[in-house]
């Protein structure tokens, strides 16, 4: 289990509470919002992004993310996600953003940099196949700090190409899901309760029977569980006061189920 604070310590149990490790500023950084889990050199044990540094199993640091475009010491790496997994660190695939950087980078298994494109906050990441036409998987990241109507997510290819551009009054939180059982991914936003083809065209809208729509404001967010058992993520729209859960009728049962861990049911925070 890792257990952290807000920007700048881990601590690691095993499953009897004992302390495995404990790490303070890895590399020289913050924290990222989570430690992200993955088995980088297939050694059937995991190594963690803990932010700006890839921690070894035992906590110790492995390698730290450097950028030649944006100064790493504003903000802290926001989200960090397995774009491709491969038996060897130079063939893995990472994608993370840099908050307050104003970044998105993909790097392999090594820290070695891909592509960076800076310039934009970009916050929160999906990875799935949200475009027909394009075999590889994309990546679907929000674009933060925004006027209200200009609050777009993008779709990136595997080469850092900008592939489509979704906007809506606020589109911080997302998720990706299979909605209409094609094998493609649609967009879920849940400031527009939309849910959205790679086009634009939004298919279906969460119905919140009871929710006051006046107000203070707040942020509402979405997670993906198998609420009914049938392996089929379903769709649990949060606010302040009530959970609405909307079951995925026509989505497919995603191969291989979810790793302990990630997948459908992990938060962004």
């Amino acid at each position: 289990m890792l257990v952290k604070d807000r920007y700048r310590r881990i601590w690691a149990y095993n499953q009897q509470g004992e302390l495995l490790w404990h790490v303070q500023d890895p590399g020289g950084y913050r924290t990222a919002h989570q430690p992200r889990p993955m088995d980088i050199d297939g050694d059937g044990r995991d190594e963690i992004m803990a932010g700006y540094a890839m921690l070894n199993h035992d906590g110790t640091v492995r390698w730290v993310y450097q950028s030649d475009v944006v100064d790493l010491r504003r903000g802290h790496l926001d989200c960090a996600r397995v774009f491709r997994k491969a038996a060897s660190p130079e063939d893995f695939r990472i994608v993370a953003t840099c908050c307050g950087a104003n970044n998105i980078v993909m790097l392999d298994g090594n820290g070695t940099v891909i592509w960076e494109i800076p310039g934009h906050h970009f916050e929160s990441i999906e990875v799935g196949h949200i475009i027909p036409e394009h075999a590889a998987p994309q990546i679907l990241v929000d674009i933060d700090h925004q006027p209200k109507g200009q609050s777009p997510l993008w779709i990136i290819g595997p080469e850092g190409e900008l592939l489509g551009q979704l906007n809506t009054d606020y589109s911080r939180h997302h998720r990706l899901l299979d909605w209409t059982g094609d094998g493609y991914d649609e967009i879920l936003v849940a400031g527009s309760k939309g849910i959205y083809r790679a086009d634009g065209t939004c298919i279906a809208t969460l119905a919140t029977p009871d929710l006051p729509e006046t107000g203070e404001p707040y942020e509402a967010s979405v997670l993906m569980a198998d609420m009914t058992g049938n392996g089929v993520p379903d769709i649990l729209y949060i606010t302040p006061t009530k959970v609405y859960i909307y079951r995925n009728e026509h989505g497919r049962r995603p191969e291989g189920g979810f790793p302990l861990g990630t997948g459908a049911n992990v938060t962004l925070y």
